[in-house]
């Protein structure tokens, strides 16, 4: 769901470090957290090497549906699909067609009365949506995710911007993912 924002971090980084300031990695929109940013085109190509070299290492924390009970590692890949008219635009799908994707989850806590986990997330490759596609794979969505681990008209209603508030709570969990972009090394 794309919103027009009036002003953005890259807006501030620019106006605080000037045209050359720049963000040096992504995370999804309603993911809370750290995000790296460079005063300059150099590091910023180095911070990104980095990255694409995966000498940098990251770790998430993520709410989860259900009693997540086992330190697992997902070795599943990852396909982009870009599919307009579908019912539903699923961005990312498991398949075997897909770019190798590796990811390992750690479960911290378990809350039986909400049943959720928190669990700590390792992504191994930097695929788009990728923990939270393994984590629907494994059969733990993440709480508040409108995309995956929803049937496809609440997806579809997220994506054309119908998707309420109270709805979104409703058939997620949350009204905004739970996924938190916690270290950085």
């Amino acid at each position: 769901q794309t919103k027009a924002t009036l002003y953005s971090l890259i807006d501030e980084l620019k106006s605080q470090y000037g045209m050359n300031a720049n963000i040096a990695h992504r995370i999804d929109q309603e993911t809370s957290g750290l995000v790296l940013c460079s005063t300059n085109k150099t590091c910023e190509r180095e911070i990104k090497m980095m990255f694409q070299e995966r000498d940098m290492k990251k770790k998430y924390f993520a709410m989860v549906h259900g009693d997540f009970k086992e330190e697992i590692v997902v070795e599943a890949p990852l396909l982009r699909f870009q599919v307009e008219s579908a019912l539903v635009r699923m961005v990312v799908k498991v398949d075997e067609r897909g770019k190798a994707s590796k990811t390992s989850f750690k479960p911290l806590e378990y809350f039986p009365d909400k049943d959720m986990t928190l669990v700590e997330c390792s992504p191994y490759t930097g695929r788009q949506h990728q923990i939270r596609v393994h984590l629907f794979h494994v059969k733990h969505p993440i709480i508040g995710d409108p995309i995956y681990g929803v049937d496809v008209r609440v997806a579809d209603d997220y994506l054309n911007g119908k998707l309420s508030v109270k709805d979104r709570i409703k058939f997620t969990g949350a009204s905004r993912l739970t996924l938190h972009a916690n270290s950085v090394e």
